[in-house]
């Protein structure tokens, strides 16, 4: 799950990252447009025709409302959540699936860096717990169906480590890179 909200400086190689993963798992990707008003609709809809790619354009009603809006439709055993300005590893699904699955485990995150620009901060965040950030795991759904991240509220993550996390039996970390995080400061 993709949420997009005028990304256009990232979004091609965001979604690139997620297209070209070395993986024997199937997945699809939704993107969901915030209504963007750069051109990320535009670049979003380059990609229409691809058989992994669905899009899904709405009126702006935050990352909370782009998230809960994929929700809606969960048709996965596990999801996964990527910001629009991140890139992901090229083996992270084959990584993370194969411990989820191996391990029966509801969620499994590895580990990220955190970069500007093109200039990526000089260490990885490895945690010996998950984290409470949606993106950079993988989430059991059916852990998803009766959650929903909070509309029009700062934090609204909050709920992958106040709620979702306490209702799962296995949790688990892996010290891999998964992700690029891009810091905007």
């Amino acid at each position: 799950i993709v949420p997009v909200f005028n990304t256009e400086d990232y979004l091609k190689d965001c979604i690139d990252s997620l297209l070209k993963q070395d993986t024997k798992y199937s997945y699809k990707i939704v993107f969901v447009d915030d209504g963007s008003t750069d051109h990320s609709n535009i670049i979003l809809d380059d990609y229409i025709e691809n058989e992994k790619v669905e899009i899904i354009h709405k009126q702006n009603s935050g990352i909370a409302g782009a998230r809960n809006t994929a929700l809606k439709n969960i048709c996965g055993r596990y999801i996964m959540f990527v910001d629009s300005d991140d890139l992901l590893a090229a083996d992270a699904v084959e990584l993370l699936m194969s411990v989820a699955l191996s391990k029966k485990a509801d969620i499994v995150e590895g580990a990220y860096i955190e970069f500007t620009g093109t200039q990526p901060i000089d260490y990885e965040k490895k945690n010996e717990q998950a984290s409470g950030y949606p993106w950079g795991k993988v989430i059991r759904s059916d852990k998803m169906i009766n959650l929903c991240f909070p509309e029009g509220y700062q934090y609204e993550d909050t709920i992958i480590s106040t709620l979702l996390m306490p209702g799962c039996n296995t949790v688990c970390s892996i010290p891999y890179t998964m992700i690029k995080v891009l810091l905007k400061c």
